[in-house]
């Protein structure tokens, strides 16, 4: 009765409407393992935390048990040359989508709308566009590139286990020779096609937007950025006032959209004492898994965390 009911409102022809948008991410391969990531998109993490189950911190990894191997074949049957020929936006991501081999490029090169159709692609930026990736995106006339970035120098490489920023730019060079001339168009409102940048906000980077955005100016590439709400211990919004209050005052702030987009971030949500005990146990497990110095601006917001609770406890 339900399909019966949906099939006939306003007359729609739902039978014959067809997939328009479609995201495709066909397995959790990387090369990276970012602070923020998870098993169930980050190979690394699989293999990390299955070799550290005795010290993973509780529920930070609630894809234990994920299995890498997906439903690849199925998938592939599903894209047909009908799926293609009809599609309007198509999102890569993955794990790292150009890592994978699978891709049907020869489907997309005999029945995909290269002139019309929207591109979008989610990269870490750690190889450049070769072989079919290449002639995918330069046969593509609305690319939307986002090039993952997560803080530059020591702070960008501790953050994100994998990144060198001298590739990252040899590659954004790359990306810019072979998309950037091409024309713009907005995408609903909020982006416009071509290349950008993305910064995902949260207790490790918290000091770190304004020399990322500085260093994306030399480029005029566009930084998109976003608080972090998931996972809980990784967001400035549990932190306590105190400590908000420290790290404000230690913010250089870019703009004024910078400082607003801060000030959200701290009233979204109050000071939560688990979420704050589970940022120091992931830090202490960072600590022990990676065994590399941490950045100042990669810890003070531990250090003072640890501080307030052991305040707190007296």
């Amino acid at each position: 009765m339900h399909r019966h009911i949906v099939e006939n409102i306003g007359h729609y022809d739902y039978k014959n409407l067809g997939i328009r948008d479609i995201e495709l991410g066909f397995d959790n391969v990387c090369n990276f393992k970012c602070v923020s990531c998870s098993p169930s998109n980050s190979s690394p993490w699989e293999i990390e935390v299955k070799k550290f189950q005795e010290i993973s911190p509780r529920n930070y990894f609630d894809e234990l048990n994920y299995s890498g191997t997906m439903t690849l074949d199925k998938t592939m049957n599903s894209l047909t040359s009908e799926v293609i020929k009809n599609l309007e936006i198509i999102v890569l991501v993955g794990g790292e989508p150009m890592l994978n081999k699978k891709y049907p490029f020869e489907l997309f090169y005999e029945n995909f709308n290269f002139k019309n159709a929207i591109v979008v692609l989610y990269t870490n930026n750690s190889l450049s566009p070769k072989g079919n990736w290449h002639k995918f995106f330069r046969m593509t006339e609305k690319p939307c590139i986002f090039l993952s970035i997560d803080g530059i120098g020591e702070v960008g490489e501790w953050i994100r286990t994998g990144f060198k920023q001298n590739i990252w730019e040899k590659n954004l060079l790359k990306w810019i020779k072979l998309v950037g001339n091409k024309e713009k168009y907005n995408v609903y409102k909020r982006f416009n096609t071509g290349i950008s940048s993305y910064f995902i906000h949260h207790n490790f980077n918290i000091f770190d937007l304004k020399p990322t955005i500085e260093y994306l100016n030399k480029f005029n590439i566009e930084l998109l950025y976003e608080s972090l709400y998931e996972p809980k211990h990784l967001c400035p919004s549990y932190l306590p006032d105190a400590v908000k209050e420290t790290v404000w005052s230690r913010i250089d702030f870019y703009d004024k959209y910078h400082e607003d987009f801060i000030e959200g971030i701290f009233n979204f949500d109050n000071y939560n004492r688990e979420c704050c005990i589970d940022f120091i146990n992931f830090f202490d497990y960072l600590c022990v898994t990676r065994k590399a110095p941490v950045p100042d601006n990669c810890r003070f917001v531990y250090d003072e965390l640890k501080k307030w609770i052991k305040n707190e406890n007296q």
